[in-house]
């Protein structure tokens, strides 16, 4: 009676493409849309697929998501977990990312790793390098890194 009475979609999923051509898909465990905005759906249990430059993936989950078609904007909410092929596996509470091309930025502390080591830092930001097309990971406000020694070193 609640998914009549909501207008709830169960598993759906959308496949798109940003301005700069990379590939998407969205799913979650249900949505719905909001009753008083067009373009605006609230979904539970997201996970959003982005493939880079290269066959990169970068695999973003989270509790919940809001996209807000007229504003541009996704907000990816509770237990926000970022991997990407290259090695980094970070956490945080919010991310909030452009629709139309890859761009965002958590609303708070990450914690994670990566390729060089263990990272800590204030804020995360996820940007498209305008001239190489390659999405970019940049770590701010009081970067803590323990650096991991390579077996090669």
């Amino acid at each position: 009676r609640d998914r009549i009475d909501n207008s709830q979609l169960s598993d759906p999923q959308y496949d798109g493409n940003t301005n700069s051509g990379k590939s998407m898909t969205v799913t979650a465990r249900s949505a719905r849309p909001d009753p008083d905005v067009e373009g605006k759906t609230y979904g539970q249990i997201v996970n959003a697929f982005i493939n880079l430059e290269n066959g990169e993936v970068m695999n973003v989950t989270a509790d919940t998501g809001i996209v807000d078609e007229a504003h541009d904007l996704a907000v990816l909410s509770g237990n926000v977990h970022i991997v990407t092929t290259d090695g980094y596996d970070m956490r945080t509470s919010q991310l909030t990312s452009l629709l139309s091309k890859v761009e965002g930025e958590s609303a708070g502390a990450v914690t994670g790793f990566g390729p060089p080591g263990t990272l800590n830092a204030g804020k995360m930001r996820v940007q498209t390098d305008e001239e190489t097309g390659q999405v970019l990971l940049l770590f701010t406000q009081g970067v803590h890194l323990v650096y991991t020694k390579t077996k090669d070193e």
